[in-house]
């Protein structure tokens, strides 16, 4: 699993590694082994799509939501 956090941490704080991110893993959150990692990688994905910023805090936002 720290692989995936390491890939959910790249993701959201390094602007270039989303659009990288999400193409590699094709947007699909089931290669994710957690739950809850599958949660955080489909908020990126959904955040993304819509053209909002992604990073800790546009994430965090969106799962409480």
């Amino acid at each position: 699993m720290p692989l995936e956090i390491a890939a959910l941490g790249a993701i959201m704080t390094e602007r270039d590694a989303v659009s990288v991110g999400i193409a590699y893993l094709r947007g699909n959150a089931d290669i994710f082994y957690l739950p809850r990692h599958q949660h955080i990688f489909r908020a990126v994905v959904a955040l993304q799509e819509s053209g909002d910023a992604v990073d800790i805090l546009t994430v965090s936002n969106y799962l409480r939501q």
